[in-house]
């Protein structure tokens, strides 16, 4: 028997469906789902008739004159989460970037799922920041891996692309704010270095968690400049305008960069389609689950250690209370 996975409900999206299907494939014995699993899930939850309400409001046709409106009603949203399943697959660059494969009506659980990057995403939006092992930060982890796909999008380290890690805590680079900036100028060869206001000793990271950029050969200034947040927690919507480049290039450098800067967004959900234009227009460049895997798909073994570290501690821990 599967671990106990929350029964979904109908009125949730077919983002929030998927993520069902993805979870009990996890957590199965056999590490296999099935379309029928979702429809049965979904009708002890009492929510289909909401949806049917809500669905036939205004159409000719009523919830009493269907022969069975649960039945079609389930079968429209196992067709929705189905469809959902295959843009993943899209966006994840194809079956070799996503670790499920996908048969009519089924999603099973690849051999190596468990040292996916993928599935670190999907344990991290579902499960929460808090729910891995000791001694291992699923905040540290997402920032790290962020930073992997930033500069990866970015050309990757063959074409000369540079990373700074900014967020606080600083784990890898110069402690304290002011030092912290003057490094980033100074490396990115733009900025002169940090501007000291009243306020700049009680900054932590002013909402910057890595830079990335690609320079050229003649160092000087103009390039291509991003500037990422990353918000791995359930408020991630919260926080998509909270960066402002060329507010923290003003405000705390001395020198206003030539090119602002471009907002980069990570998080570890799959942000719903219709939800996506508002969303960009709010954070920017967004990189959500799909986009993160396909461009982290090459983390070093140090990060896929640790990603394996978090799933399986994750879903054990999910057995142990079912």
């Amino acid at each position: 028997m599967p671990a106990a996975v929350r029964a979904p409900s109908a009125t949730e999206s077919p983002e929030a469906h998927a993520d069902w299907l993805e979870m009990r494939a996890l957590r199965a014995d056999d590490r296999n789902s099935s379309l029928t699993d979702l429809m049965r899930a979904l009708r002890p939850t009492g929510t289909v008739e909401e949806v049917v309400e809500e669905g036939t409001e205004g159409e000719a046709e009523t919830a009493a004159e269907l022969s069975d409106p649960g039945d079609e009603w389930l079968e429209r949203l196992a067709s929705s989460a189905a469809s959902e399943l295959d843009d993943r697959v899209e966006a994840c660059g194809g079956e070799a970037g996503y670790p499920f494969r996908l048969g009519a009506q089924y999603v099973q659980a690849v051999p190596e799922a468990f040292r996916s990057v993928y599935v670190f995403l999907l344990l991290l939006a579902v499960d929460g920041v808090r729910a891995g092992p000791s001694g291992l930060s699923a905040t540290e982890l997402f920032e790290d891996i962020s930073a992997v796909a930033a500069e990866e999008y970015f050309g990757g380290p063959a074409h000369g692309v540079q990373l700074y890690q900014f967020g606080f805590p600083r784990r890898r680079m110069l402690r304290g704010f002011m030092p912290a900036v003057d490094e980033l100028c100074a490396r990115l060869g733009e900025g002169g270095g940090a501007r000291k206001r009243p306020d700049s000793r009680h900054q932590k990271d002013a909402k910057l968690d890595l830079v990335v950029w690609r320079p050229f050969p003649d160092t000087r200034s103009g390039k291509v400049v991003g500037f990422g947040q990353c918000a791995a927690g359930t408020d991630w919507r919260d926080k998509l305008s909270e960066l402002n480049p060329r507010a923290f290039t003003g405000q705390w450098m001395t020198e206003q960069i030539p090119v602002d800067p471009t907002r980069l967004f990570f998080c570890p959900f799959r942000v719903e389609r219709d939800r996506w234009p508002t969303t960009v227009f709010q954070s920017g460049v967004l990189f959500d689950r799909c986009r993160i895997a396909l461009h982290a798909s090459g983390a070093g073994e140090e990060v896929v250690d640790r990603c394996e570290r978090f799933t399986r501690h994750v879903l054990d821990s999910r057995k142990t209370r079912a």
